[in-house]
């Protein structure tokens, strides 16, 4: 938060980078990643419907493929804050999926 109002930012090589302000309260997070070595991470209101937040986004080659999302708090201001995650999902495919 800054200035009163929340943000979502990406953390990458030690940097910040704010990508959009978030005026909800709550947040549904997606990240669809191909054998191409890139992902889209997209964000939403409700659940329903995603909008596209980072295109083609490459990721690091390593043992593993896919996207690693890290979901945080941080205050500059105070000590307060906290993260509240109610329901994580993975889906290999549209119709498969596991909490």
């Amino acid at each position: 938060m800054a200035d009163g109002k929340r943000y979502l930012e990406i953390s990458r090589d030690g940097g910040y980078t704010r990508l959009k302000r978030w005026a909800g309260n709550a947040i549904w997070l997606r990240s669809s990643w191909g054998m191409d070595g890139e992902t889209t991470f997209a964000v939403s209101w409700d659940g329903r419907r995603y909008a596209p937040l980072l295109v083609d986004f490459p990721l690091t080659r390593r043992a593993c493929r896919g996207s690693r999302v890290g979901l945080l708090t941080f205050n500059l201001v105070a000590g307060p804050g906290y993260v509240d995650v109610d329901a994580v999902s993975y889906a290999i495919d549209a119709g498969t999926a596991s909490r």
